[in-house]
């Protein structure tokens, strides 16, 4: 009987986000199996009024799961200079379309990170699957900048209230698979489990089950300072 071990979360203190596809199969970017996905289609991100009006500009980040059939499954911002910049690309591109992810030709889900930069001359899109650092500038200079939390900021803890174990499909139930799987997700102020994905895995198979399983789950929600947030956590599965 194989068993798995998946001690509670730890704390991210500097956070990055990386992009393997989960299907049947899981390949890194810049291998020569995998092609990340293209925007095919997109609306035009409107620039807040309020800020437009104020002259102020600013940017924001948003992580996008991509599904096999090139649409948007789940969109959560990152961080911005201003929120409202966040909500304003998170909603333009809950509209978009993309060409999905290629893994060894077929099609495969995904995680990407868009940014817009807003400029009072226009507003640019970007999309990269690298992994990334926040704005440390802004983050200590910008009264208005907003962020995922990290779990160490947090009020207390989130607690696991609903926790479904990894299931192996019946054909690789007798094969001897072993290893560690590290997942990256965020838990949205309802305590459920948001964009996860794979920051790094011995097997794509064992990256598979413990990536379906995790968003499964479901948590207390999290709090800062009494107020509800979005928080970005790391999440070890070991397999033995």
């Amino acid at each position: 009987m194989k068993s798995i071990v998946y001690a509670l979360f730890s704390a991210v203190l500097v956070a990055g986000l990386s992009v393997p596809a989960f299907a049947t199969v899981l390949a890194a970017p810049g291998t020569e199996d995998y092609r990340p996905p293209k925007i095919e289609t997109q609306t035009p991100v409107n620039y807040p009024y309020l800020l437009r009006a104020r002259s102020i500009e600013g940017f924001a980040r948003v992580v996008v799961v991509v599904d096999q059939q090139g649409r948007p499954a789940d969109v959560v911002v990152y961080d911005a200079s201003h929120p409202q910049f966040g909500m304003a690309l998170a909603r333009s591109v809950r509209e978009w379309t993309f060409q999905p992810a290629l893994v060894e030709g077929e099609a495969a889900q995904s995680r990407v990170i868009l940014r817009s930069d807003f400029s009072l001359r226009g507003t640019v899109t970007n999309m990269t699957t690298t992994e990334f650092l926040m704005n440390m500038l802004d983050r200590f200079t910008n009264p208005d900048f907003y962020r995922l939390s990290r779990f160490d900021e947090l009020d207390r803890l989130p607690e696991r209230t609903k926790e479904v174990a990894p299931v192996f499909p019946e054909e690789a139930r007798g094969m001897d698979l072993t290893g560690e799987v590290m997942v990256h997700f965020v838990i949205d102020p309802d305590g459920k489990v948001r964009v996860p994905g794979i920051r790094r895995a011995e097997d794509e198979l064992l990256a598979a089950v413990a990536l379906q399983a995790i968003q499964e789950w479901e948590f207390t929600p999290p709090t800062r300072k009494g107020r509800p947030v979005y928080a970005h956590g790391v999440q070890p599965f070991t397999f033995k």
